[in-house]
């Protein structure tokens, strides 16, 4: 059975050029910068270029590349990230809104 390093390293290949243009993508969408998956709950995301990473891919870049694949920034394996749910705060958003 295949690690899940061996997993990600045997599908994906870090492209020659990430625009700044896709990164933003990929954060406002919240899909994962290599495996292009929905990231949720914990995630990774790059301090310098914001791009974002499920926990899988960022332990993966962590072991392999140990950089951003956007900017090459060190990828901080202490801070992962939890999402706030959407719907969540669009709720919230609504019953300060009907308040005022």
């Amino acid at each position: 059975m295949k690690t899940p390093l061996e997993k990600i390293t045997s599908i994906f290949i870090k492209p020659k050029n990430i625009t700044e243009e896709e990164v933003t993508f990929h954060r406002e969408k919240k899909i994962c910068l290599v495996c292009k998956g929905k990231v949720g709950g914990f995630m990774y995301m790059c301090s310098k270029c914001s791009a974002l990473y499920c926990g899988n891919c960022a332990q993966s870049l962590i072991q392999l590349e140990k950089a951003c694949w956007a900017c090459n920034e060190a990828i901080d394996k202490s801070k992962p990230v939890k999402l706030e749910k959407e719907e969540e705060f669009d709720v919230l958003t609504s019953d300060k809104d009907k308040k005022v």
